[in-house]
C-alpha cells in the first residue's frame, strides 16, 4: 500500500494490517514532518478556526469494478460529492477536510487530507485506473488509523472537532492477493464495530454490482437507535448506465459523510429503484 506524507512516498505491505491496526489504537503524535503537513492541512485553510470535520472516501477500483465505472466515480461522483459536503458545511458553520483513497491490491492516497476546493483540485489530476484483487481491509485500516492520527493532531492544536466519517465505496468479496474471498479479520471487524458504537467514527458503505451484504454490515454496521437498530450500508442494483444513479451515488457519499446523517441520507436514495438497505 501506498501513501504520500508531506510530498514523501511511503509503501504499506499487505502483510502490515496488523501493523495498521495497532497503531490505530495507539495514543500519541506522529513524526514532525507528518506533524507539520497535518497543521497545515487543519489550519491553513480554516482562518475563523471553525470546528473541524473529517471525512475519508476509500473508492474501490479493483478489476471488477470496470474502467467506466471507476472513471464516473472519480470523474462525475465525487466532484458532485464534494460539492455538496462543501454545502453541507456551509450550513453548519464548520470547516472539512477530506481525504480520498483508491484500493485494489493495496492502497493509494489520491487526495491526502485537504479542503474541500483542493480535495476538487487534486481529483481533476487523478487518471483513473483499475485492476488487482479487494484488499478492503487494507483501506479501511488504512482510514482508520489516518482518522485518529489528525484527530489527535487536532486536539494538540486545541481545535474543536466536529464529526468523523468512513464512507467505503466496493463491489465485491473481500479478496486476498490471488483473488481467493477471506473473511475479514476479526480485530478490524471488533474495531469498526467499537468505533461505530462509540460515535467516535460513523461508517457508510455503498455496495455497488455483486457486493455481499454480510461483508458490507461488517464494514458498516447497524447503530441502535430509539427505534431499533437502523442499518448503514445500501446495496445498489441498478442500471449504471443511468445518469440519475451517479448522481444519486454522490447526494448519498455525502450526506451519509457529513452534515446530513447517515439516517437520512439512506432514507433519501433507497426511495429510488435499485437501492436496498442492507442490515
Amino acid at each position: 500500500m501506498t501513501t504520500s506524507v508531506g510530498g514523501t512516498t511511503q509503501t504499506i505491505q499487505a502483510s502490515d494490517l496488523q501493523t495498521l491496526l495497532g497503531t490505530a489504537m495507539q495514543e500519541g503524535g506522529g513524526t514532525g514532518h507528518v506533524q507539520s503537513d497535518l497543521d497545515r492541512a487543519l489550519t491553513s485553510g480554516n482562518p475563523r478556526r471553525l470546528p473541524v470535520a473529517f471525512v475519508t472516501i476509500p473508492l474501490d477500483v479493483s478489476c471488477s469494478m470496470g474502467l467506466r465505472t471507476v472513471r464516473c466515480a472519480l470523474k462525475e461522483a465525487l466532484p458532485a460529492t464534494l460539492r455538496q459536503v462543501k454545502r453541507n458545511a456551509q450550513d453548519l458553520q464548520e470547516f472539512v477536510l477530506v481525504r480520498v483513497t483508491t484500493f485494489s491490491s493495496g492502497v493509494r492516497e489520491v487526495v491526502p487530507w485537504s479542503s474541500v476546493d483542493d480535495a476538487m483540485a487534486a481529483l481533476e489530476r487523478v487518471n483513473p485506473t483499475c485492476g488487482g484483487s479487494t484488499r478492503a481491509d487494507l483501506a479501511v485500516a488504512d482510514a482508520i488509523e489516518r482518522t485518529e492520527e489528525i484527530k489527535r493532531r487536532a486536539d494538540d492544536l486545541h481545535l474543536r472537532r466536529g464529526g468523523s466519517a468512513i464512507t467505503i465505496v466496493t463491489d465485491g468479496y473481500l479478496t486476498d492477493d490471488k483473488g481467493r474471498g477471506v473473511p475479514y479479520p476479526k480485530e478490524l471487524v471488533d474495531r469498526i464495530a467499537a468505533l461505530q458504537g462509540g460515535h467516535h467514527i460513523g461508517f457508510t458503505a455503498l455496495g455497488m454490482g455483486d457486493a455481499v451484504s454480510e461483508e458490507l454490515v461488517a464494514l458498516a454496521p447497524p447503530v441502535a437507535g430509539k427505534d431499533g437498530s437502523r442499518g448503514h450500508a445500501v446495496m445498489y442494483q441498478g442500471d449504471y448506465e443511468n445518469a440519475d444513479a451517479w448522481r444519486l451515488f454522490a447526494r448519498f457519499i455525502a450526506n451519509a459523510s457529513y452534515g446530513v446523517g447517515t439516517d437520512r441520507a439512506i432514507e433519501d436514495v433507497v426511495t429510488h429503484e435499485g437501492f436496498v438497505i442492507v442490515s
